[in-house]
């Protein structure tokens, strides 16, 4: 009986050549991994995204379901004044997962003489922020630290 190689050398040949891409595909997405991986977002433009979006009451976390969506500067400015802790949630799920470092910030949220703060901070900042954003009931101002 007579075997024909050609067919056979083809396939170990494509086999050889996908373990070769694979190896070169893992070598150069371990050499590209960084060890204390900055996120392209910095405090200010997380801040700016943040405030000037608009959500529902459900999503910031207020018990009330009218289904409009409205500013995030005046549902901070709200919850803050009413201190329902619903701000505070809000950005501390907000900022874990934008920044993957669960408590690694500091944002303090001031509005009409009521602060509240979110996060734990330590260790060396990073960058730092401080803005005023506008709500329909007057001005909140932010602080964002990151370490």
């Amino acid at each position: 009986m007579v075997l024909n190689r050609k067919g056979f050398t083809g396939v170990v040949d494509a086999m050889f050549f996908i373990a070769l891409i694979g190896i070169a595909v893992a070598v150069l997405a371990g050499g590209t991994a960084q060890e204390g991986y900055v996120p392209d977002y910095d405090a200010s433009s997380f801040c700016d995204e943040a405030f000037r979006s608009k959500v529902t009451c459900t999503e910031f976390g207020m018990d009330i379901e009218d289904g409009r969506i409205h500013p995030v500067a005046d549902l901070t400015a709200a919850s803050v004044a009413a201190g329902d802790g619903s701000a505070e949630t809000y950005f501390g799920r907000l900022l874990d997962g934008v920044f993957g470092r669960p408590g690694a910030y500091l944002m303090t949220i001031g509005f009409g003489g009521d602060s509240v703060s979110v996060g734990s901070g330590g260790g060396t900042e990073t960058y730092g922020f401080s803005s005023d954003y506008t709500s329909c009931f007057g001005v909140v101002h932010v602080e964002l630290f990151l370490y």
